[in-house]
């Protein structure tokens, strides 16, 4: 049900022109009944919300690999696409796609590593907190 909810109210908007830097992962908070975010983001808060919005569920889901984020090419761009339980959900097609010809134009590259995907979210977060510290 969480899923339908996050489909049904997100709308895309690139980091740079939400956070004032290249590249930022965050889970999502639904403000004003919208979620707005780009693709990592949705991949995050979906995972996010598979997990009950438990943090705790939702590293161990990626320690264990029941989740991780899967990177590819698509029209020579990057994009973020969430496996969870052998299953993926992508904001492109807003919702579950399977190995079928809606990937065939998705060139797979990696999975995000846990540390990686730490790494990137702990950057967002300093990152808004020393915009929010030099802007008071």
């Amino acid at each position: 049900m969480m899923i339908k909810d996050l489909q049904k109210n997100f709308t895309y908007k690139n980091d740079a022109s939400q956070y004032v830097i290249k590249d930022a992962w965050h889970i999502m908070q639904k403000v004003d009944g919208k979620y707005i975010g780009d693709c990592e983001d949705y991949a995050l808060t979906a995972l996010y919300l598979l997990n009950n919005k438990s943090m705790l569920r939702f590293w161990w889901s990626l320690l264990n690999k029941d989740g991780s984020i899967e990177y590819y090419k698509i029209f020579n761009a990057g994009h973020a696409v969430l496996r969870y339980k052998g299953k993926r959900l992508d904001n492109i097609h807003n919702g579950w796609i399977g190995d079928s010809d809606k990937m065939q134009y998705y060139e797979y590259k990696y999975d995000f590593t846990f540390i990686n995907i730490a790494k990137r979210m702990l950057y967002a977060k300093l990152h808004s907190w020393i915009f929010w510290q030099s802007s008071r």
